[in-house]
């Protein structure tokens, strides 16, 4: 019975360390989206200030001024959302290491 215990928990194990595998890898993949993202955004914003100073030295275009806001406010959205993603992933990460550690331990115990 303890065979099949240690067995048990074994495989609970290496499927646990599987899923943390894959969910690190995915963590690791949205970090380097997220990362490219905010470079691009970081470029996007530079423009969009550059453009925002530029239209305020012309009266007749607060038109564009207005779009350019919006367009800012959206990246800094964009911003939050993929952070917010980051650390779900991170979370979930940290709560697979914990019961992969439990698991150990249980292991560890029955030996």
């Amino acid at each position: 019975m303890k065979v099949k215990e240690e067995v048990d928990y074994e495989i609970l194990y290496k499927k646990m360390e599987r899923e943390v595998d894959q969910l690190t890898s995915e963590m690791e993949r949205q970090q380097k989206v997220i990362r490219s993202e905010k470079m691009q955004m970081d470029k996007r914003l530079k423009e969009s200030e550059r453009s925002f100073h530029d239209l305020r030295m012309t009266s007749n275009m607060q038109i564009e001024v207005t779009e350019l806001e919006k367009l800012l406010n959206e990246n800094k959205q964009q911003q939050l959302e993929n952070l917010s993603k980051t650390k779900f992933l991170t979370d979930t990460t940290k709560e697979h290491e914990k019961e992969m550690g439990e698991l150990l331990r249980k292991l560890e115990e029955e030996r």
